[in-house]
């Protein structure tokens, strides 16, 4: 707003009974200033699944509108028959729902609902996949002990064991080996 002096003035008219009629005059100077229309995009498809969103925004000079669309992948299983995919894909996403639909049977019994069961459920998988990581390593490792271990008697009748850095095999499974390959 520019500056300036503005003064009203209102002169009642009362030459009419009953009739009342306001006159304004200013004097000074003033600047009106709007924010410009937006009209946001619409952004409807025509896609069965597509889950629309739009926005606009209008400022003192100058305004923005935009908007984006999204296909919502389980009703796109749906659309295309495969019915329990969708169901599942909710589920996984929906607490609730998936509370619901394990109820009446729609899901499996066993189905993963809340944050709780989904962390619980990770980390069974997690100590799964461990254990099976070590039973791994230890099938794999079961190169012979010959490899990584080399036995020889000394002067005074002691056996001495040299192994490899990285070696398997425990000082007592050591041992034993040399023991046997010194008698």
């Amino acid at each position: 707003m520019t500056s300036g002096n503005s003064n009203a003035q209102i002169y009642l008219d009362q030459s009419t009974p009953g009739t009342l009629s306001t006159r304004n005059s200013y004097s000074g100077s003033y600047t009106v200033r709007s924010a410009p229309s937006v009209q946001p995009p619409s952004m409807g498809s025509g896609h069965p699944c597509a889950l629309s969103g739009s926005i606009g925004i209008s400022l003192i000079g100058g305004g923005a509108g935009g908007g984006m669309n999204r296909v919502d992948e389980a009703c796109l299983l749906a659309q295309m028959g495969q019915g329990q995919a969708a169901l599942i894909m909710i589920a996984r996403r929906d607490a609730e729902a998936c509370f619901a639909l394990r109820q009446v049977g729609s899901i499996p019994s066993g189905s993963v609902c809340s944050g709780s069961e989904r962390r619980s459920a990770a980390q069974a998988q997690r100590a799964t996949v461990s254990s099976m990581n070590r039973q791994t390593a230890t099938r794999t490792t079961a190169a012979p002990i010959s490899r990584y271990v080399s036995c020889s008697k000394r002067a005074d009748g002691k056996i001495l064991a040299r192994k490899q850095t990285g070696t398997p095999y425990s000082n007592d499974q050591i041992a034993k080996y040399c023991r046997s390959q010194m008698q």
